[in-house]
């Protein structure tokens, strides 16, 4: 989701667009961050745009914390004085503030104001067999309850009701999926079928890429295997803005 292009959205929707893609976040993350953006945001969102992955289908009784990428400073965004001015004031985040200001602790990769920052740039493209051995990357490991589903049902509650939401389940290379009839791919048909039950809204679409399609055969669509290309990344915005407008329509 991280290469969905704000600008190139924008202009081909009408709507203004910005990210919130955080790299190893997960549905926990999310919806924090989608909180806040509706808080400072009185006016409803023209479209949300929400990408699944893995960490939205996990399943069972399982932590937070595992549904989730690594540490992520929740205290930034929350609603409450309290537990914001608790996080700011660590010594951890101190310690960071003073070297920032000092110049060390090294170079940062900064986002452009829209939250857009291209990964690809200056790396060089390999096929993801050259990147990664071949292995199975299953949407779920089981079949059920699926945890992040259930946030990602709270997030769209939470989402004003006339404002187009697009799911998009996120692509991974097509060889590397696992066979439907074995038991990752029961799983993973199972999460798909937990996604489009919550998803059964006027104002919802699910955009499934975890298919086997042109985009996912296509290596030249993946660095490895799961993280997409901007190739990838420009079909997936033209897929989102048709959607955009159908549903306006």
């Amino acid at each position: 989701m991280q290469l969905l292009n704000p600008l190139r959205l924008g202009q081909a929707t009408g709507a203004r667009f910005v990210s919130l893609a955080v790299p190893g976040s997960g549905v926990p993350e999310q919806k924090a961050l989608l909180d806040y953006f509706l808080r400072k945001h009185p006016e409803p969102p023209k479209a949300v745009v929400i990408g699944i992955d893995e960490y939205t289908c996990r399943a069972g009784p399982i932590k937070r914390e595992q549904l989730q990428g690594g540490p992520f400073p929740f205290w930034l965004y929350a609603s409450d004085l309290l537990t914001y001015a608790k996080g700011a004031f660590r010594s951890a985040v101190f310690e960071d503030a003073v070297a920032l200001a000092l110049g060390v602790g090294g170079a940062n990769v900064l986002a452009g104001r829209d939250g857009y920052w291209n990964y690809e740039s200056g790396r060089t493209w390999r096929a993801p067999e050259a990147a990664v051995a071949a292995r199975t990357m299953s949407l779920a490991d089981s079949p059920g309850p699926f945890r992040g589903i259930e946030i990602l049902r709270d997030m769209l509650d939470a989402i004003p009701p006339l404002t187009p939401v697009i799911l998009v389940i996120t692509p991974v290379y097509a060889p590397w999926r696992p066979p439907l009839e074995t038991p990752a791919g029961l799983s993973e048909i199972a999460c798909k079928d937990a996604i489009r039950a919550i998803a059964a809204r006027i104002n919802v679409r699910v955009l499934d890429f975890r298919r086997d399609i042109p985009l996912t055969r296509d290596p030249h669509s993946f660095w490895d295997g799961s993280h997409m290309t901007e190739a990838a990344a420009l079909l997936i915005e033209a897929a989102i803005s048709e959607a955009f407008q159908a549903m306006k329509k």
